[in-house]
Order: structure tokens, then C-alpha cells, then sequence
């Protein structure tokens, strides 16, 4: 599977919400949804992965962001 540009989109989207302390990723909302993607799928999991290794972040375990 390939990726395409909406889910390259929603990778950035993703980042963007983790980034942002208030934001929860609530079981509807978009960040929820990417997340679970992210937990679910491989290659957008290694997408998110790839993004933020450019910028020195890593994700924990429990799923929150950190510098």
C-alpha cells in the first residue's frame, strides 16, 4: 500500500494535534481517528515515524510526543 497525499496530510495533521498539550484525542474527532491509524497501521505508523525522526521527536509508549 502506498500512501497518498491525504494521508500524508493526515500524517502532518496527527503531529500537529500530538504537539498541542490541551488537544485529547477524543474517539471521534480527527486526532482520535489518526491515532488510530497510527496504532493500527504500519506504513502510516512509519510515515508519522519518519516526520518526526527530522525533527529529533520520538514517540513514548503511551502514545504522547516528546522533544
Amino acid at each position: 500500500m502506498t500512501l497518498s497525499q491525504r494521508d500524508l496530510a493526515g500524517v502532518g495533521v496527527l503531529i500537529s494535534c500530538a504537539l498541542r498539550p490541551k488537544v485529547r484525542p477524543g474517539a471521534a474527532s480527527a486526532y482520535g481517528i489518526l491515532l488510530g491509524r497510527y496504532r493500527a497501521e504500519v506504513e502510516f505508523r512509519n510515515a508519522v515515524d519518519s516526520v518526526l525522526d527530522g525533527f529529533d521527536v520520538r514517540v513514548l509508549p503511551d502514545g504522547d510526543l516528546t522533544c
